[in-house]
């Protein structure tokens, strides 16, 4: 009895994973299909935090057309305009913007 009862599990879980599923719409990213960010200006007191607060500025900006990381395709590195500049004593600045894309739903 045992024995029927566990043939008769296997041959049901084979028909399930055999059977035919609905094809599922993904998220995906389109090669080609980049957007530009807006120049931006990220500041800090040293090279490296202008930077930094540039790159996250710019990822805000991503964000905000993308709505969540998990939607973002990234395309490019900052793309600098100047990479460091003084604003006012004690303060430095970077400019620039970056390429990116927002996931679209794919089929397999």
């Amino acid at each position: 009895m045992n024995k029927l009862l566990l043939v008769v599990a296997a041959m049901i879980l084979v028909m399930a994973a055999m059977s035919p599923r609905k094809a599922q719409a993904f998220m995906c990213c389109d090669p080609g299909g980049y957007y530009a960010t807006s120049t931006q200006t990220g500041t800090g007191s040293s090279c490296a935090n202008a930077q930094s607060a540039l790159a996250s500025g710019l990822r805000s900006e991503e964000l905000a057309d993308c709505g969540t990381l998990n939607q973002l395709c990234i395309g490019s590195t900052v793309q600098y305009t100047d990479d460091c500049f003084d604003v006012s004593p004690g303060v430095l600045g970077a400019s620039g913007y970056q390429l990116y894309e927002c996931k679209s739903t794919c089929l397999p």
